[in-house]
């Protein structure tokens, strides 16, 4: 019986031991987060996106990001924004963007060579204060849209290959204002300048970065100023809202 008892005894406490080392050994499950936030800061242009990327220790990332398009289920083949390697929250500002145009984004990184997509999120991004026609006695602006930011088109002409083709360009007139950059209450903005004389019309172009376009107070009209390539000179132009 006290043999008996004993064996009992012994067998509970080994039992309780296991039970003991069994739980010991028991891992927490790491947080795991990877997770497209919303769009903020959206301007006619641009917007930021900030992505929550914490993996399990030991993953390796090689790559991550976010990629973008207009039609749904971006891949890194579209729009992509590479922001280095590692595991790692980030956020990043997307540019160049069309004013009054839906976006659809999500972020990725790459382990192992195999690319990973989070949750896709959807923005629009506001109309352009540049939309519309602005003219002076000089002639017309028009807004258009482009891949490359905003774009001023000389009103009833084609684009701009195009109208060099066919003459429409007169000499040392801007044509094109584009890839506009708010600045304060200016604008940053690239000109593109043609050269060549009267008899041969336009022979080349030529683009400057250092120009500005600035707003009035109730947005009626806007000061181009501008410096052009062809002549080392600096321009002033005031358009008028049509």
């Amino acid at each position: 019986m006290t043999r008996s008892v004993f064996r009992s005894l012994l067998l509970l406490v080994i039992g309780i031991f296991l039970f003991t080392a069994c739980e010991d050994k028991e891992e927490v499950a790491p947080v795991v987060e990877f997770n497209t936030g919303n769009a903020f800061q959206i301007g006619p242009n641009s917007a930021s996106v900030s992505v929550d990327l914490n993996l399990a220790e030991g993953v390796a990332v090689e790559e991550k990001g976010i990629c973008w398009n207009t039609f749904g289920g971006p891949r890194i083949d579209n729009e992509v924004y590479k922001a280095g390697d590692g595991s790692g929250s980030f956020s990043v500002q997307l540019t160049n963007l069309l004013s009054n145009t839906e976006y659809f984004v999500r972020a990725y990184y790459i382990s192992n060579g195999e690319v990973k997509y989070g949750n896709e999120i959807k923005f629009t991004t506001l109309e352009s204060p540049f939309k519309g026609e602005w003219a002076n006695e000089q002639g017309t602006l028009k807004f258009t849209g482009s891949g490359q930011g905003l774009v001023f088109k000389v009103a009833n002409t084609p684009d701009w290959a195009e109208a060099v083709a066919e003459g429409y360009v007169t000499l040392n007139n801007t044509f094109f204002l584009r890839k506009f950059e708010a600045a304060g209450k200016k604008y940053r903005v690239e000109t593109l300048w043609n050269y060549g004389t009267a008899s041969d019309k336009v022979t080349g172009v030529e683009y400057s970065t250092n120009s500005t376009v600035t707003f009035n107070t109730s947005g009626s009209e806007i000061i181009i100023e501008t410096y052009s390539p062809i002549d080392n000179s600096y321009k002033t132009l005031t358009l008028y809202r049509q």
